[in-house]
């Protein structure tokens, strides 16, 4: 999910690191759009803006059913200030049978309502994609009072049969709300309630504290700029520590 004024920045970080090894990479905007970056789609009738977010997310749901529901397993939706790790991405999912609907993501639980982080990013397969698409022809996103899209969504899809799978490692996230510089030094639930007010939200699951917070098999984290969009991908996929990095080399001259 990305707009007019920020595809040419944050949608070019991601087309440059993470999303290269995607299977496939949309960016879904709105009508008004006319960039070229590889991947857009400019969705018709769909204006920018915090309100029309519910809008957008309906419109790509149903452009993804209609152009390729039958070309994947798996529907993988962030927001272009998140980084994912696409390699744990697919090991989390892939001994999950997609016969059935699985929808997962990071769990949230408050006012009455579960649903998964949508910036943190959400994943569904084939089968819950069908079953999102049949609420959202029945008007499940349509002049909805819940103005949240991952809310809503959620929503959706729970009417619909379909609920939260765990995406947790053992008692780690591996869909992460907030950047890598911040999970591990952010007191348990405490940044729920400086987004969300005065009401704090808590986890599927109860998580460690500090550098214990997240999965070494991390899938996502949000939050993360352009600039941080590079570094993360240089971090994870360029840098080795010495020992590790030497006797990895060693074995390869020895074989």
């Amino acid at each position: 999910m990305t707009g007019s004024n920020t595809i040419a920045s944050k949608g070019s970080a991601i087309l440059a690191t993470w999303g290269r090894r995607c299977d496939r990479l949309l960016f879904m905007t709105s009508g008004e759009d006319r960039t070229n970056i590889s991947g857009r789609v400019s969705l018709p009738g769909v204006t920018e803006g915090r309100d029309a977010l519910v809008d957008k997310s309906r419109e790509a749901w149903k452009y993804v059913y209609e152009t390729y529901r039958e070309s994947y397993d798996w529907f993988y939706k962030c927001d272009d200030d998140t980084y994912t790790v696409v390699e744990n991405l697919k090991f989390m999912l892939y001994t999950i049978n997609t016969t059935q609907p699985r929808f997962l993501g990071k769990h949230l639980q408050g006012g009455g309502v579960d649903w998964v982080s949508g910036g943190a990013g959400y994943v569904l397969n084939r089968a819950a994609l069908g079953k999102l698409r049949e609420k959202i022809g029945k008007g499940c996103m349509t002049n909805a009072r819940i103005e949240h899209e991952d809310q809503l969504v959620s929503i959706c899809l729970k009417s619909a049969g379909v609920a939260i799978s765990d995406s947790q490692d053992v008692a780690r996230s591996r869909i992460l709300p907030l950047s890598p510089e911040l999970h591990p030094h952010t007191r348990r639930y405490s940044w729920f309630s400086v987004q969300m007010g005065a009401e704090v939200l808590r986890g599927q699951v109860e998580e460690n504290e500090g550098p214990s917070c997240c999965s070494e098999l991390a899938v996502s984290f949000h939050y993360i700029s352009p600039q941080s969009q590079y570094a993360m991908d240089y971090l994870i996929y360029k840098l080795h520590k010495f020992g590790a990095w030497s006797s990895d080399l060693r074995r390869l001259e020895n074989s």
